[in-house]
């Protein structure tokens, strides 16, 4: 995934935005990705010591982007404090992210190896999410990415970490990546969009499409079980159990709840959890419908019993 991410941002417009340009700017192309790839901290100084244009760009990534996808915070820092936009984003054929989204994201498995992440970048990548948030990166930017199955719109960078545990990305980084967005002010009830063929999910929260994730009885136990773990971290962070999206398929507008969707994926731990967040079985959906109508329609009787 990371791979295809960075082959749609390097096909982004190559000509920077915004007063004054750099010396890097005026480096051949070979010898900016040069310095990139060397990560040459007193080089990267130097060429911006005089100010950066706040959307400068490397082969069509904005900087920090550049900066994301080699693992590389000392270069975040340099660039922040010489001026440069953290938030500036690459937009090419409706996929607009930035580096905090490349970051949040970065637990998806690559698609290509064009610019692979090095040796030890799990930790790396948490210093660069650290980095960016310190230096005023916006937790809640929403951007819009194609993922396996789905595309995300207006997504902010904790949903496409979420996204990265139901893509089959690397658990535990991914779940770090929700700790350190949310520890840093990232909104658990920021709204966006899912869409598929034949099926869009506007108004999703965090929290919801964490459950999509806990409750979907394809996804292997580990991936379940790391989606449960940002539940109760959402749920932790005072998420709105109550919060609907509105289910539109077959020409029909539906409402759903984060526990209608647990329901649904016939889990009980994540039943279990939202209930004990004080989520409501008899909250109305529309229609006459309800989280407990839904769970006597299937007819899931372990599910069923532990609605109060």
């Amino acid at each position: 995934m990371k791979g295809l991410l960075l082959v749609i941002a390097a096909a982004c417009a190559l000509a920077g935005c915004g007063e004054p340009r750099s010396a890097l700017s005026r480096l051949p192309p070979e010898e900016a990705v040069r310095l990139f790839e060397s990560r040459d901290a007193a080089r990267l100084r130097a060429l911006v010591a005089d100010g950066v244009g706040p959307r400068e760009r490397l082969e069509g990534l904005p900087l920090s982007v550049a900066c994301a996808v080699r693992d590389w915070p000392e270069g975040v820092e340099i660039l922040a404090e010489a001026g440069y936009d953290l938030d500036a984003r690459g937009t090419r054929d409706g996929f607009r992210l930035a580096a905090l989204h490349y970051c949040a994201a970065g637990a998806l498995p690559a698609a290509s190896a064009s610019l692979p992440r090095r040796a030890g970048g799990k930790s790396a990548n948490e210093r660069v999410i650290g980095a960016l948030l310190a230096h005023g990166a916006d937790p809640d930017l929403p951007g819009t990415v194609a993922l396996p199955g789905a595309t995300l719109r207006d997504a902010p960078p904790l949903a496409l970490a979420i996204a990265a545990i139901a893509g089959g990305g690397d658990p535990e980084e991914a779940i770090r990546a929700c700790e350190l967005l949310v520890a840093n002010g990232a909104a658990v009830d920021a709204r966006f969009a899912s869409e598929r063929a034949g099926r869009a999910l506007d108004g999703l929260t965090p929290l919801m499409l964490a459950t999509l994730a806990a409750a979907d009885p394809q996804a292997p136990g580990e991936a379940r079980d790391a989606a449960l773990a940002v539940c109760r971290l959402l749920v932790g962070a005072g998420a709105d159990v109550s919060a609907l999206a509105t289910l539109r398929r077959a020409g029909r507008a539906e409402r759903r709840s984060a526990l209608a969707f647990a329901v649904a994926g016939e889990d009980p731990n994540a039943v279990r959890l939202l209930l004990g967040a004080g989520a409501d079985p008899d909250q109305p959906l529309g229609r006459g419908v309800t989280p407990r109508a839904l769970a006597e329609a299937i007819g899931n009787r372990a599910v069923v019993r532990l609605l109060p």
